[in-house]
């Protein structure tokens, strides 16, 4: 049998896909930690160009997802592990049972530990980015959805080995002040032991040399990643920084479009509704555009925005409603990317704490609405 080092780095760097298949394959021999970040790694890569897995409703995610995890594209599995408790428990389950059945896998591994690991019970913002942010929270704490985390736990006690066991032991949830907490702790501790008897030994000198050709292959291919995403960074602050010219945003466009991001389509479609050149056809593909990517749109701010009563124009939310977070507004309250914004709602339960934000954005133009609803879609 082939080594699947060896195919790997044969497949680097015109194929980080392959290489991720002969990684993760890798990894199975000898679950070396050092070739389940090379996995992961590859696989970012292999997939970048795959949509996010959306949906209006919870419902359309969940289909959309079983019918993406039927596939079964290897490269589709990060996506896959992205949106793994999106939604209601009921549906979360069935997609968790179904990832329990595929092969070992260190993205896997990665993924439901990161889940146990999540820092507090609730949102926890982090940039990854000028356009966007991770949201991480831990999911579904409330006593009738423990069944969800006593299957995640089972997997981790069946396939988790010595590598996982201090972020385990020392999981934030643990801390929680809640019988959630200590009801974690207590199945963590009991599936500790199982994971420590799993030692995962050094790698061998043949292995440290496949693993740090392989290395740097990658480094190259993400360098220049890196330099398209950078790219497109510099061009989204160009936008905020002149919010009324066209100008920006058409050339941001033009850049989504080549990379294969819907937004940039979304921007042209916009761009044309502005100038009112947009025919029948193209205003409903906006309209879909939109229901399935406006969260994600929001960008760097989203956390401090409620997720309805949200307009677009030319591509950026100019009205939105706001939901004050005292603690976020020390990192995203001068964000440039408030600078499109043209209207905002305060909800009278938000009347004091979000003062701040909108004395900022009255500073910035924006006009506060009277309270009352307003039209979010598109007419």
């Amino acid at each position: 049998m082939a080594d699947p080092l060896a195919t790997a780095a044969a497949a680097l760097p015109s194929d980080p896909g392959a290489a991720t298949v002969a990684l993760v394959e890798a990894w199975r021999r000898h679950r070396l930690p050092e070739l389940g970040r090379l996995a992961s790694r590859a696989s970012r890569l292999g997939s970048a160009d795959r949509d996010k897995i959306t949906g209006v409703k919870s419902g359309e995610v969940h289909d959309a997802w079983l019918r993406i995890e039927k596939a079964g594209d290897p490269l589709d599995v990060d996506r896959l592990l992205d949106t793994l408790t999106t939604g209601i428990c009921a549906e979360v389950k069935v997609r968790l049972a179904k990832v329990a059945a595929w092969p070992e896998d260190p993205r896997v591994l990665h993924a439901l530990v990161g889940i146990v690991t999540t820092d507090g019970q609730h949102a926890n913002q982090t940039s990854v980015s000028m356009r966007g942010a991770t949201q991480a929270e831990l999911p579904f704490t409330s006593a009738p959805n423990r069944t969800f985390w006593t299957a995640l736990t089972k997997w981790l006690e069946d396939h988790g080995d010595a590598t996982v066991v201090d972020a385990l032991r020392t999981a934030p949830a643990r801390k929680l002040p809640s019988h959630f907490g200590t009801w974690l702790g207590t199945r963590l501790d009991r599936l500790l032991p199982a994971c420590a008897a799993r030692v995962v030994g050094p790698p061998t000198s043949d292995e440290r040399s496949a693993i740090d050709t392989i290395d740097q292959a990658l480094g190259k291919l993400e360098a220049s990643a890196l330099g398209k995403q950078g790219t497109a960074d510099a061009l989204y602050a160009d936008v905020w920084a002149h919010p009324d010219d066209d100008g920006p945003r058409e050339v941001l466009a033009d850049l989504l479009v080549q990379n294969g991001d819907p937004r940039g389509e979304f921007i042209v479609l916009q761009l044309a509704r502005h100038r009112g050149t947009l025919d029948a056809a193209g205003k409903k593909r906006e309209k879909e555009l939109l229901k399935r990517h406006k969260k994600d749109w929001l960008g760097p701010i989203a956390a401090l925005i409620q997720p309805a009563h949200i307009r677009f124009e030319r591509g950026f939310i100019v009205t939105c409603s706001l939901e004050p977070n005292a603690a976020l507004e020390e990192k995203l309250g001068t964000h440039p990317a408030w600078s499109t914004i043209r209207e905002f709602l305060v909800h009278g339960y938000a009347a004091v704490t979000a003062r701040p934000l909108a004395k900022m954005l009255q500073a910035h133009g924006a006009t506060p609405l009277d309270g009352g609803y307003f039209t979010c879609g598109l007419e």
